[in-house]
């Protein structure tokens, strides 16, 4: 019931700006950004094809603005914007038919430029992965650079592989009637990778802050009584990066965790090879772990960890 209604109030926000009958459903939420503005996928029909809107609703004016409409239905399940609203990128989840019986399920990243005076080609970020992918821009306004350049960054997640920023900047360029225009060249091929393997990741945002898993040898403790355990043995840390507008990402947390049933191994020796796709809030992670953080701007944390007894 509570699905419902929220159907229906996005389709009167639609319908209190635009005088034709509205056709939106199929309703997804496939993201959310800093400001608490939250990105949304529907079906409507045009004419007699059915397309696929997705759209940035603001919950302080209660507003739904279509940011990009593709002619096809597809199976975007995550998403994010810039702040300027001029740059998409998105992941479509390939699901094996019943004719492809056997075959794996494939994530699929973009990247769509949203300015007016470009075509809205969608440009692949990278080649699609049978491994779960996620995508997310950073947000915070950065004064390094000249007021004609906007330095727009976002994150490519590939679980169990790596964490990579990449950059795509927007140029302010003069027109021949001397007016301006921002323009968009594509994302710089070559990022920068800021964690390497990882088993769990989740982003935070409103903080702006990536939580990670990943495992490492056990520091040497010289506590008497404690169990030394082997340098061969991997165990589980979480770690914490905090991004800024004009300053490096910096590393604020490192903590050994200790997991029941989660296995002190590479993490790719323990995953089940199920994902559950999860936009909000952003993780990225198999069935093999059900963990959350819940944290606050004063940076206190909460880590949540569902399993179940065997």
């Amino acid at each position: 019931m509570a699905v419902h209604n929220i159907a229906v109030k996005l389709c009167g926000v639609l319908q209190s700006k635009d005088e034709e009958e509205v056709t939106a459903r199929e309703w997804r939420l496939v993201g959310q950004e800093q400001d608490g503005s939250q990105l949304l996928t529907w079906i409507s029909t045009n004419g007699n094809k059915d397309v696929m809107n997705i759209g940035v609703y603001k919950n302080k004016t209660k507003t739904l603005d279509i940011l990009h409409v593709f002619d096809e239905k597809l199976n975007i399940i995550q998403a994010s914007v810039n702040s300027s609203h001029s740059l998409l990128v998105y992941v479509v989840k390939v699901v094996p038919t019943e004719e492809d019986e056997g075959k794996e399920a494939t994530y699929c990243p973009f990247l769509i430029s949203l300015l007016p005076d470009k075509v809205n080609t969608p440009e692949d970020v990278e080649e699609a992965s049978t491994k779960q992918i996620m995508l997310q821009f950073v947000y915070g306004k950065s004064n390094k650079y000249s007021p004609g350049i906007r330095n727009d960054r976002f994150l490519l997640f590939k679980h169990l592989e790596c964490i990579k920023i990449y950059r795509s900047p927007l140029f302010l360029n003069e027109c021949e009637d001397g007016t301006e225009k921002w323009g968009f060249d594509g994302i710089y091929p070559q990022p920068e990778t800021i964690v390497n393997i990882f088993s769990w990741a989740q982003w935070d945002c409103v903080n702006q802050v990536l939580f990670y898993i990943h495992y490492r040898a056990p520091s040497q403790s010289f506590a008497e009584g404690e169990e030394v355990k082997s340098p061969s043995e991997l165990t589980p840390t979480l770690s914490a990066l905090q991004f800024h507008a004009d300053l490096p990402h910096e590393t604020v947390l490192n903590i050994p965790l200790s997991l029941p049933h989660v296995p002190g191994a590479h993490g790719a020796a323990a995953a089940c090879g199920s994902y559950e796709d999860d936009p909000v809030p952003l993780r990225v992670h198999d069935c093999s772990l059900d963990l959350y953080i819940v944290c606050d701007q004063r940076g206190v944390l909460c880590v949540c960890h569902h399993y179940l007894y065997k």
